[in-house]
């Protein structure tokens, strides 16, 4: 369990545990969303068949866009 942070490196620990779960289970995607975002599968799916590789030719792709914190010197990914 990952407590709530922003600077924290809470995305990057989600996607180290789940390129773990990606290669025990072999899978070639592995997305983070919010619990208040609401996915368009059709369009998930189709997006994946048409324009994402499969593994080991996708790492580090990013869909969305980037936002500079006006706190911090970050850049916060948002999609």
């Amino acid at each position: 369990n990952v407590r709530e942070n922003m600077e924290d490196g809470k995305s990057t620990t989600y996607f180290k545990y789940g390129s773990h779960i990606a290669k025990t289970y072999g899978l070639d995607f592995v997305a983070k969303v919010d619990d208040d975002t609401v996915i368009a599968m059709p369009l998930l799916l189709e997006f994946i068949d048409d324009d994402l590789p499969p593994a080991p030719y996708n790492r580090r792709m990013y869909g969305g866009s980037f936002v500079p914190s006006r706190e911090v010197q970050y850049i916060y990914a948002q999609g």
